[in-house]
């Protein structure tokens, strides 16, 4: 076997293909030359562990109708829509089968079997995956709506598929299940998000507390320039935004947040700034607290 081909995963057919013997993949494992990563598929150690090589590595083992799909598809397209906390370890890899098939049973993968028809297949660096369409539309189904219409927001807010083309893929579902689901995601989807906790917080004011729809990323002339907003209601100017560890816990961003908003303030508008926990866990207290805001403002609200 040519030595550049273990940058890539191979099985021991594939070695067995290039003159290699059992024993012989066993002794460079011992080595160190090359190392399992996933039972069967084998890689030069120097290769770094990431999905995508995971991905490679199974599709080399599963039947050759599998196709990768759901978050693991989104992934490939360059979109994380993975679960919260997915990211400690490489996550499983979501593989689809066509109906009356076999679902993918092996360690380091998840399978489904479901109608799959082949314009719905499409190929990524060699890896089979759902089209952008049929991926979006099955997280759409299969999340529940807090992780759902995130996942349709990344994807719209990506390009990779249009709000128009997914309602009329959706609308050829008749009968699927989870459909009612999949439509409500898609009615509550907003590609202007530019990241999953900002959508989430949106479902928590929308769906969770029943608020009124706010505006997404909205702009706001000011003395200092034009500023976004990651939610608001314009008429009442009540302000919410989410702050991630990733982006605003630098001293520079904590005091760039604070003299933004305090320009804001000025011109009359009112900020509830969202941390992770406001999202998850203590979202009822948050969503309260804009609730109120609102009511104060003058905005009149379902009772």
């Amino acid at each position: 076997m040519d030595p550049l081909c273990i940058s890539t995963p191979f099985t021991l057919a594939d070695a067995e293909a290039a003159g290699w013997t059992r024993e012989g993949v066993r002794t460079l494992v011992r080595q160190g030359d090359i190392r399992e990563i996933v039972h069967g598929a084998y890689v030069s150690t120097d290769v770094p562990d990431t999905f995508g090589l995971r991905a490679a590595g199974l599709s080399r083992l599963v039947p050759p109708r599998a196709v990768i799909c759901r978050r693991s598809a989104a992934w490939l397209y360059g979109v994380d829509v993975m679960a919260l906390g997915a990211h400690v370890d490489v996550p499983p890899v979501e593989f689809l089968v066509p109906a009356g098939t076999a679902a993918v049973r092996r360690a380091g993968a998840i399978g489904y079997s479901a109608v799959l028809a082949d314009h719905e297949v499409t190929e990524i660096d060699g890896l089979r995956v759902t089209t952008p369409q049929r991926t979006t539309l099955d997280l759409a189904r299969w999340l529940p709506l807090l992780d759902g219409v995130p996942a349709v927001d990344a994807m719209l807010h990506h390009q990779l598929v249009s709000l128009e083309a997914l309602h009329a893929g959706a609308a050829r579902l008749r009968g699927y299940r989870n459909k009612q689901r999949m439509e409500r995601a898609l009615e509550l989807a907003d590609g202007r998000a530019e990241s999953l906790q900002e959508s989430r917080l949106r479902i928590r004011l929308v769906v969770y507390a029943k608020l009124p729809a706010p505006e997404v990323q909205y702009v706001v002339p000011t003395p200092g320039g034009e500023f976004r907003l990651d939610l608001a209601y314009v008429e009442v100017k009540v302000a919410i935004e989410y702050d991630g560890e990733e982006n605003h816990s630098s001293p520079r961003d904590v005091a760039y947040d604070r003299w933004r908003r305090d320009m804001m303030r000025g011109m009359g508008w009112t900020f509830h700034v969202a941390r992770s926990h406001d999202v998850l866990g203590g979202w009822m207290g948050f969503t309260g607290a804009v609730e109120r805001s609102l009511r104060a403002a003058g905005l009149t609200l379902a009772s």
